[in-house]
């Protein structure tokens, strides 16, 4: 950033705001750093603010002249074991733990190694987002590694913000998330939802983890891709490459025959050959409408890619028809894999807690009453509890697990100095896990490796939708599921749309039993059941 001629780097300092921003303070380490700028010494827990004795106080960003910042880097291990670094044991215990058993060591913010490369792995709610809320200005997604080489050019140039794309492109789409156009998705989603449920229903017993892929898969194909109507043989052809590709986005930079890289390249060829058939459909489709939409009036659309190709067409341009099927590959998996974890996440919980289930019941039965059997967004708009349910098990078992950033602009954070080029790993679940608990680990019981209110094998202190019924905004807790600040993920009002619908279908026609006694939860990739689970739903009578 330029000032009067000077280069500036990013500082966050603290400010003042009403008390009722700060109910219960989150706390950081205030690394006492030893002369010469080496690492931090003795650690101290101090509140979230400008000195010991306030909590009214949050992080934002301060710049300063550049060279001036006698921080340190963050603290962490001096020696990482070569190209594997800590990826096995993060492979292992997964982000939550991983990143909680660091914070304890190092405190909010610290190095490790994983995929043969350095990153700083950022752990706290505040500190979290601050750099979030400047998202552009001082962080642009991480395109390094094989995740940038799978998401294509036309992508990367979006993701890393080249020549100040992303925001335009931002702007683009929020076209196709208006009320008006989830709206326009419902009968889809609704057709989706209760052909899905009704097919379970004539089977004696299925696989969760199975079923919701198949569900995460068909949302996505259907709302963002336009890949509807698939034969179930086509459709298990599209997981199985999805599930390749997205192998092949965090794993190491090995491009052998048989590595994952090579597998993902492969599958997204084919990927990517499907996606252009069917965005040449569709715009073929349109081209023949009498109406053409006019700018700033679009149609509404059954889809996402239909709302693009309107734009382009209304201001008379040629459809960029690779550069939308790159597009349309990225939300798709995006799509499919978040949307399944979220599902399957939800349902575990749910097959655990029948007395949720029956409250969710009762809700829709009043929902019903006043907005008539129709799943139409206003009703699920007046489903209370059931949102409540649907964030409370997105807090706990968050499918977006990290968000991956890289420093344009070099700043400081909770003392620390990150130089440009550092690669940051900002941790949602420890976020979510020491908002609520800002003091851990004290208090902590022998062998306790995570908070209660984050421990799914304790569901019934961990999963409290109550939280999120609170009067008062400022006493529920923080989603970052989908990121923070100006780049929120747009698909967020669409999956907990497809997820409300799932779930008020399934309270007011069937009771959903759970078949296997324990489960065994696994947090990477991504945090779900680690073996089978079987369930059964059964029709409700009257």
């Amino acid at each position: 950033m330029i000032h009067n001629g000077v280069k500036k780097s990013c500082v966050l300092s603290r400010v003042p705001v009403p008390r009722a921003v700060r109910q219960g303070a989150v706390r950081i380490l205030n690394q006492q750093s030893v002369s010469g700028g080496s690492a931090p010494g003795k650690r101290e827990l101090v509140k979230s603010s400008a000195s010991a004795t306030s909590t009214n106080a949050v992080l934002r960003v301060k710049t300063v002249d550049t060279g001036n910042s006698q921080s340190p880097l963050p603290p962490g291990p001096s020696f990482f074991t070569p190209f594997l670094g800590e990826t096995l044991e993060y492979g292992d215990k997964g982000p939550l733990r991983f990143g909680l058993e660091r914070y304890a060591k190092y405190g909010p913010v610290f190095k490790t190694n994983l995929w043969g490369g350095d990153l700083y792995m950022v752990c706290t709610m505040d500190l979290f987002k601050a750099i979030m809320a400047e998202d552009t200005k001082l962080v642009n997604f991480s395109v390094a590694g094989t995740f940038g080489k799978l998401q294509g050019d036309f992508v990367t140039k979006i993701l890393s913000n080249k020549d100040g794309a992303r925001m335009p492109f931002r702007r683009s789409l929020l076209i196709a998330v208006t009320n008006e156009a989830l709206a326009g998705y419902m009968p889809s989603i609704s057709k989706i939802a209760l052909s899905n449920l009704d097919a379970l229903a004539r089977q004696d017993k299925w696989e969760l983890n199975q079923e919701t892929r198949k569900w995460g898969m068909e949302f996505a194909n259907s709302l963002l891709a336009g890949l509807s109507d698939l034969t179930e043989a086509d459709a298990k052809k599209l997981r199985d490459d999805l599930a390749l590709f997205f192998d092949g986005l965090f794993t190491f930079d090995v491009d052998l025959p048989g590595t994952p890289l090579r597998k993902a390249f492969d599958a997204r060829q084919r990927l990517l050959d499907r996606i252009t058939l069917s965005i040449t459909n569709q715009r073929d489709e349109m081209l023949k409408e009498v109406e053409k939409p006019l700018p700033g009036q679009p149609k509404v659309r059954k889809n996402m890619l239909g709302y693009l190709i309107d734009q382009q067409l209304a201001a008379g341009e040629t459809v960029d028809v690779d550069f939308l099927s790159g597009l349309a590959l990225g939300v798709l998996q995006a799509g499919t894999d978040t949307s399944s974890s979220g599902f399957n996440g939800l349902m575990a919980i749910l097959g655990q807690m029948p007395e949720v289930l029956h409250k969710i019941r009762e809700e829709q039965e009043a929902v019903v009453a006043q907005y008539g059997p129709e799943y139409s967004k206003q009703a699920l708009d007046a489903s209370r509890y059931l949102d409540a349910c649907v964030r409370e098990a997105l807090r706990i078992n968050s499918p977006g697990q990290a968000q991956f950033r890289s420093v344009e602009r070099e700043f400081e954070v909770g003392g620390f100095r990150f130089p440009v080029g550092s690669s940051l790993f900002l941790n949602t679940l420890t976020a979510h896990a020491l908002e609520l608990d800002p003091d851990w680990p004290a208090g902590a019981a022998p062998g306790q490796m995570r908070p209660s209110h984050m421990d799914l094998y304790q569901i019934q202190k961990c999963f409290k939708p109550e939280r999120w019924l609170d009067p008062n905004p400022d006493n529920r807790p923080s989603l970052l599921t989908f990121g923070h600040g100006p780049h929120t993920c747009l698909g967020m009002a669409l999956y907990i749309l497809e997820a409300k619908t799932l779930v008020a279908a399934m309270a007011r026609q069937y009771d959903l039993q759970l078949l296997t006694p324990e489960i065994e939860w696994q947090e990477f990739p991504a945090t779900r059941p680690k073996h089978d689970v079987f369930m059964r739903l059964v029709p409700r009578r009257g």
